[in-house]
């Protein structure tokens, strides 16, 4: 089926759908670097946008330095190699002060090339799980929401609350299979009572969410057949936890090594802390920036 949303269609590549909700800053670049393809929310935090769908919108100069390191990173980077590890400058490291990131290129979806920037570490303001959640919800036409790994909701649009009515997990929305599904093969997709639903796993291994993605409406011919669900133990999970560490590109798996290097301790959030927001909302105001915003078409996993 058609995507309904440019950002679903973006994720449905696992290679990026992997970092979809990661703390560490991650950009998908044009080959010539005059703009981002797309962006975790954190990697658009650092260029002043709130969602990755406003990072596509930013076009930078060829002086800019971002752009120029990115240009000599496209000149040097072998097609399908293995990532390699840069220091870059800016991108959210202090003034003066380099980053390291996993740097690759990759082939997407529709066979066009594009630079894979992965930071090895924090930058910039630090964003909690729920406020990357919400900023990844805010380029959803559609009704959508975001899960943990165990089913319970994280964020959601207001459209997705009305869909869900008074539930609020997988479970109780009959949608646990289909979360099996997303964790064993990336992505799943069917009727529930709600409505048809897309559904993707965003994160690797045993760390990861699920977004939910409304694609139709709910069939009336359907609306009496679900059971009655059970709710789920706290810290039951759906999947056997049978996926191992994190895709960083389309190409074959880098050297352990390398993913050594640059992987760290994933992070943890607090349960006690983390919000359940009831809408998707801007929790960080830009600022102005030294690049130039012109509107234009938006070019076609959750690690805690």
């Amino acid at each position: 089926m058609t995507d309904p949303t440019p950002q679903l269609a973006i994720l449905r590549d696992p290679q990026l759908a992997a970092h979809a909700l990661a703390p560490a800053p991650v950009w998908l670049w044009s080959p010539d670097a005059d703009r981002i393809l797309w962006a975790n929310p954190a990697g658009a935090a650092i260029f002043d946008a709130v969602s990755p769908g406003e990072a596509a919108l930013l076009r930078f100069d060829a002086r800019h330095p971002a752009s120029v390191q990115v240009a000599r990173l496209s000149g040097t980077l072998p097609h399908g190699g293995a990532p390699r590890l840069e220091r870059l400058r800016g991108f959210g490291a202090s003034i003066g002060a380099t980053i390291v990131c996993l740097c690759s290129r990759v082939t997407l979806a529709d066979n066009s090339a594009a630079i894979l920037i992965a930071s090895a570490e924090r930058a910039g303001r630090t964003l909690a799980l729920p406020d990357r959640a919400t900023r990844l919800l805010r380029d959803f036409r559609p009704a959508a929401a975001i899960f943990t790994g165990d089913g319970e909701i994280i964020a959601t649009q207001p459209a997705a609350i009305e869909r869900m009515g008074n539930q609020r997990d997988l479970v109780a929305l009959g949608a646990e299979k289909f979360a099996r599904e997303a964790n064993l093969n990336g992505m799943a997709e069917g009727e529930i009572q709600a409505g048809h639903i897309t559904m993707i796993k965003l994160g690797a291994g045993s760390t990861f969410a699920l977004l939910v993605v409304f694609t139709k409406t709910a069939d009336p011919a359907r609306s009496g057949a679900r059971t009655n669900a059970r709710r789920r133990p706290s810290g039951e999970t759906f999947p056997p936890a049978s996926i191992s560490g994190p895709v960083t590109s389309a190409t074959a798996s880098p050297p352990s090594t390398a993913i050594r290097q640059t992987s760290g301790a994933p992070e943890r959030d607090d349960p006690n802390t983390m919000a359940r927001p009831s809408g998707v909302h801007d929790a960080w105001p830009s600022r102005p920036g030294d690049f130039v915003r012109r509107r234009g078409p938006v070019p076609s996993r959750f690690i805690t």
